[in-house]
């Protein structure tokens, strides 16, 4: 019996896994299609080389990947169970007294182990290949300068004439905290400095109430008080944006010890810490959506096909991703906890399918 049960299982993680690869190969391949024919005027026109477009698109590869896992997970389970269904196995496996959650063990641990891998992915891979993507658009493709930039502690933003530190930046809300801004001259010498507590973008300008400023002339240091005056930042909110310190650019570690900086400094970290749950939180999904896949498998039986399968793996995770969006949109505005802003997807989907599965005649 045993010898059996071992057999069945290999039989259904193989036809699983199969069905799995060549979803998640689909899936990245019809998204990257799509993106080409969106981008190809942009890189057409802006005379990028094949070599810049190739590796544009091949580092967006593991957040395509991340995002698409899960509609590849729900697919493989509708499909595989579907075929077998279809051939009569299910059937056999039960009348051979093999219990539906035996037969279908084999997908479940799958989905955990892809669980984890996604986790692996987007904390190891997706971050630094996120950073190239942004880099390459910006100064390979679009073609908006040559300003460097760097992040650690703190932002730092090359201009024409200036550079910039910036604490943190709200750019959805046009505000600058904590700007030091340094002036320099052709030889680099530094010419002045300001130091503003807060920016808001406003009338097409970074305006301010109050900060200090101190100019450097003979090795003499004139300080001055500006109040209610305007920042000599040229750029406006978008062209700053690849300077913002990303959620997807950062691996979990990064993005705690971030968020705990920012509160030190007593900043609103509340957007960051719903993308640090959700750095946890979505993963999970995988889970759930062979869970829920399961029971819709089952009970459509040798009448599914793989139409249908592609129907209601296309339904069911749009649907998701509306509900999450929803939630961390109100995580966003503060209106829910972090936490439950993160995971209130993943629990209304994941009681749905346990309650689903139970209902599954054994």
């Amino acid at each position: 019996m045993y010898h059996g049960m071992k057999i069945i299982s290999r039989h259904i993680l193989k036809e699983f896994v199969f069905i799995f690869f060549l979803c998640i190969t689909a899936l990245i391949s019809l998204y990257l299609i799509i993106d080409l024919f969106e981008k190809i005027g942009s890189l057409m026109e802006n005379h990028a080389t094949m070599s810049e477009g190739l590796k544009f698109f091949l580092y967006k590869i593991p957040s395509i990947m991340y995002q698409t896992v899960p509609v590849a997970v729900i697919l493989a389970t509708l499909l595989s169970l579907g075929i077998f269904s279809k051939n009569v196995e299910i059937t056999a496996m039960k009348a051979g007294g093999i219990s539906i959650i035996r037969i279908v063990a084999p997908i479940i641990i799958s989905a955990v182990i892809i669980s984890f891998i996604s986790f692996i992915i987007n904390e190891y891979i997706a971050p630094p290949a996120k950073k190239q993507v942004n880099i390459i658009k910006k100064y390979r493709i679009d073609k908006k300068g040559e300003m460097g930039l760097f992040k650690q502690n703190r932002i730092w933003y090359r201009g024409k004439n200036n550079l910039y530190s910036i604490r943190y930046l709200d750019l959805q809300n046009g505000i600058m905290h904590g700007i030091t801004v340094y002036e320099v001259d052709n030889n680099f010498n530094l010419v002045s400095r300001a130091d503003v507590e807060e920016a808001r973008w406003a009338e097409g300008k970074w305006q301010v109430r109050t900060g200090i400023k101190r100019e450097f002339k003979n090795g003499v240091i004139n300080t001055s008080v500006l109040k209610n005056g305007i920042l000599p930042i040229n750029e406006t909110p978008d062209e700053l944006q690849i300077t913002e310190k990303l959620s997807d650019e950062m691996t979990f570690s990064e993005l705690r010890d971030y968020i705990a900086k920012l509160t030190e400094d007593g900043y609103d970290a509340t957007r960051y810490m719903v993308d640090l749950h959700g750095k946890i939180a979505f993963p999970f999904v995988n889970i759930i959506m062979a869970i829920i896949g399961i029971p819709f498998a089952l009970r459509s039986g040798r009448h599914s096909g793989i139409a249908m399968g592609i129907g209601l793996s296309v339904i069911i995770g749009f649907s998701y991703w509306i509900v999450h969006a929803i939630t961390v949109s109100l995580g966003y505005s503060g209106i829910f906890p972090p936490i439950i802003s993160a995971w209130s997807a993943n629990f209304m989907f994941g009681i749905a399918g346990v309650l689903m599965f139970m209902n599954v005649r054994q």
